[in-house]
């Protein structure tokens, strides 16, 4: 499989109110992938007005009239992805910091991994480190913010069920991943942080998150 890099892999968004903070991801997800797909999901405040002007080039922006969930707004982001023929799909939460380097990171595991679905990675509070090594597992499910998507699976299993809205989207694509007979992998190292808070709500729903293993 090609290795993940900043050119075939897109990044896919999904937003609902984001806070102002939300200008220093989308810097660090520029600076991982040359095009970042926005998906807002009919937030209250202006999601233009967090888009730095020097970043325009480098954004996609999807605006919906409607909160149509996060199911939704991942297919959105990825099937424009897949429309512009990127090898590999990364998708975020709006409070994620994902590691400058995930992509490399990533890249370890496909030079190892065959028949991968996807790549995951745990997550930390508020600050991570850089590794000089990583390790990871085969899993059942991941989460969605920092989830690697190989290109290839979506004409195998479809796409994230926009019925579940926010609730078990994540687990019910991954189990789908595994039935399908690719591989689900998480890192053990945290290559994302996350916002003290912010994933207790998301996209205008309360939402609890448990890892499934």
């Amino acid at each position: 499989m090609d290795l993940a890099t900043s050119i075939n892999t897109c990044i896919v968004v999904v937003t609902y109110n984001p806070e102002k903070f939300f200008e220093i991801n989308l810097r660090r997800l520029c600076d991982i992938s040359n095009l970042v797909i926005i998906v807002d999901n009919n937030s209250d405040n202006d999601i233009e007005t967090l888009i730095p002007i020097d970043l325009i080039e480098s954004i996609y922006l999807i605006k919906s009239t409607k909160n149509n969930g996060i199911a939704w707004g991942l297919n959105m982001g990825i099937k424009y992805g897949l429309s512009l023929l990127y090898k590999w799909i990364l998708t975020f939460d709006q409070d994620s910091l994902p590691n400058k380097d995930i992509l490399l990171y990533y890249s370890k595991v496909i030079l190892v991994e065959k028949d991968i679905g996807l790549i995951g990675t745990s997550y930390c509070i508020n600050s991570f480190n850089s590794f000089d090594s990583i390790t990871w597992k085969k899993t059942l499910t991941i989460i969605t913010s920092g989830a690697l998507h190989s290109s290839l699976i979506f004409d195998k299993v479809g796409f994230y069920d926009e019925f579940l809205f926010i609730d078990g989207v994540d687990f019910d694509f991954s189990l789908r991943i595994n039935l399908a007979k690719f591989l689900t992998l998480r890192i053990n190292e945290s290559l994302i942080s996350h916002q003290i808070g912010e994933a207790k709500k998301k996209y205008g729903i309360p939402y609890e998150s448990h890892n499934l293993t």
